[in-house]
């Protein structure tokens, strides 16, 4: 298991990764974002270059929080540090969306921001 051919395989995905697109749009703010799909289409190409990635949901009781996960690993065994992003969200914010929707959102919020930078992806 060895990180040099971690961090090589991800140097080269790197040079030739194309940008990620931004497909969405937030009607509240007017600005475009890269949507979690924009974000796979380009991140499954890692698997080209021996690399994959995984996210996962972990819960700390002594923080009593929420937390995602990603991290990615080479074909050889080797792997990066996690990242670990706090997922954030207001269980008593309105009724208009329910608690788990909440939740859904916060976490694929997480996703896009942990996947972009832990494989280090470039947005136009």
């Amino acid at each position: 298991m060895s990180a040099t051919k971690l961090y090589k395989s991800l140097a080269e995905f790197q040079l030739k990764c194309p940008a990620v697109e931004k497909n969405g749009h937030n009607k509240f703010l007017g600005n475009k974002y890269s949507t979690i799909d924009d974000i796979l289409k380009v991140a499954k190409t890692l698997g080209d270059y021996g690399l994959a990635f995984t996210q996962r949901v972990a819960f700390d009781d002594k923080t009593n929080a929420d937390f995602l996960i990603t991290q990615l690993f080479h074909e050889d065994g080797g792997f990066t540090e996690p990242s670990i992003i706090r997922l954030y969200f207001d269980a008593n914010h309105d009724k208009k969306t329910s608690t788990m929707q909440r939740i859904a959102s916060a976490m694929t919020y997480a996703r896009r921001i942990g996947l972009s930078a832990k494989a280090t992806l470039w947005v136009k």
